[in-house]
């Protein structure tokens, strides 16, 4: 276990370019912070843990009348396992936890603005967090490896509803297969991965629905619903000409999947690239 003491300063000056209020801001925040924790060795490849820490950060942004948010404290438990096998060829590890934060905001939708015409955030209290993570790795034989991630949980506000900008779930998978010495190809390596998001949670505010039909509201008054997500898929081949020299070929979103990666708002949407080709050269001295 051990002790922190955090202390953060926030200087903030405006933009002369704007004509708009150009107020400086000077935000001091501190906190004691602890951890406590406790390892198990079950076995000579399985090991437990279990943890209780608290976190602290400032808050983020600044409110409708411009006035910045108050720090962001938080307590989080979890317990996991890890293990390793045949010399580390399998591993993995997972993990349960809740965390509780306090002070949290989310940003309001574009295009709305404060009174000093800069973005702001929409405090709503308290959230908790909880769910559990899991990775794997495995080298079946020399030269390919494969890794793999999972994860599941909830954000919910005090009222229980979810928050926007937040992901109730996701899964990855990389391998990568290099050709052994031996081989008239030695230097070659080609692999890819695939990763997929879930209920990700996006604040429809502004949005017209046909025919005027109102929008959902939730006990929170919030307007809130999930962006459509889809498999990524991405791969490569690469090169080793020799110790200075290295090529690689890309393909990213090899589908040609069209999905939101996010959204600021309803009118600001990021979406994901189309299919994308690209080469890198490396030298190395």
């Amino acid at each position: 276990g051990g002790f922190t003491f955090s202390k953060i300063e926030t200087v903030g000056d405006g933009n002369i370019a704007q004509p708009i209020p150009r107020t400086a801001t000077d935000q001091n925040a501190h906190q004691l912070l602890h951890r406590i924790a406790a390892v198990v060795h079950l076995t000579k490849q399985v090991t437990a843990y279990a943890c209780e820490a608290t976190t602290f950060s400032p808050g983020t942004g600044v409110d409708y009348n411009n006035r910045p948010l108050a720090n962001v404290l938080g307590k989080d438990d979890e317990f996991g396992l890890k293990i390793a096998f045949l010399d580390g060829k399998i591993s993995a590890s997972g993990a349960v936890y809740k965390m509780a934060l306090t002070n949290q905001a989310i940003l309001a939708p574009y295009p709305l603005v404060n009174i000093a015409n800069t973005n702001y955030y929409l405090p709503i209290g308290s959230t908790t967090s909880k769910g559990f993570d899991a990775s794997f790795a495995l080298n079946p034989i020399p030269g390919w490896q494969i890794v793999a991630t999972l994860y599941e949980g909830t954000v919910h506000d005090q009222n229980g509803n979810p928050v926007p900008a937040t992901v109730e779930g996701s899964w990855s998978i990389f391998t990568r297969y290099e050709l052994p010495a031996t081989s008239s190809a030695h230097g070659l390596a080609f692999g890819g991965g695939a990763f997929e998001a879930r209920n990700k949670w996006f604040n429809m505010a502004g949005l017209v629905l046909p025919n005027g039909a109102p929008l959902p509201v939730n006990s929170s008054g919030n307007t809130v619903f999930t962006l459509q997500q889809k498999v990524l898929l991405n791969l490569f081949v690469d090169y080793k000409i020799n110790k200075h020299w290295d090529v690689r070929l890309n393909c990213e979103n090899v589908s040609n999947a069209a999905f939101p990666l996010g959204a600021q708002g309803v009118g600001l949407v990021d979406p994901i690239d189309p299919r994308t080709f690209s080469a890198q050269v490396t030298l190395r001295f």
